[in-house]
C-alpha cells in the first residue's frame, strides 16, 4: 500500500498571482495618499490658525503701540538739548499683561480726554470774557 501524505507549503513561499499582488499595491498606494492627504490638510490647518494667531497678535501689538506712542509732553524731563521721555513698562506678552496695558491705555486716554475738555472750557471761559 501506498500511502499519500499531502505536502503543504508555507503559503509564504506560494507565488501569489499578479492581479492579486497588484490589489495589494493598490490599496496600500491608496492609503498611503489618503494618509498623506490627511496630514496636508492638518498641516494646512495648523498653518492658518498659526496665521490667524500671528494675525490677531500683530493687529494688538499695533494698537498698542499707536495708543501708547503718545505721552504727555509734560511728564518729558529737558536736561540742555536732550529730552527724556517717561519710562516705558514693558511686560511679557501674556493674557494677563495685555490686559493690564489695555486697562492703563484706557485710563491714560480717559485723562488725556479729562485735560482737553479742561483745555476748552478755558478757551471758551477766555472768549466770552
Amino acid at each position: 500500500k501506498y500511502i499519500k501524505v499531502k505536502y503543504q507549503l508555507n503559503p509564504a513561499l506560494i507565488p501569489e498571482s499578479r492581479s492579486k499582488a497588484g490589489d495589494v499595491d493598490a490599496d496600500e498606494e491608496t492609503q498611503r495618499k489618503m494618509r498623506e492627504l490627511q496630514e496636508r490638510k492638518a498641516r494646512e490647518a495648523e498653518r492658518l490658525a498659526q496665521e490667524e494667531a500671528r494675525k490677531k497678535r500683530e493687529e494688538l501689538e499695533r494698537k498698542l503701540k499707536e495708543a501708547s506712542a503718545d505721552f504727555d509732553p509734560s511728564q518729558c524731563v529737558v536736561v540742555g538739548n536732550l529730552t527724556f521721555r517717561p519710562p516705558v513698562e514693558v511686560l511679557p506678552k501674556t493674557k494677563r499683561c495685555e490686559a493690564q496695558e489695555m486697562k492703563k491705555l484706557e485710563e491714560w486716554n480717559r485723562l488725556k480726554a479729562q485735560k482737553e475738555a479742561q483745555k476748552a472750557e478755558q478757551e471758551e471761559g477766555e472768549e466770552a470774557g
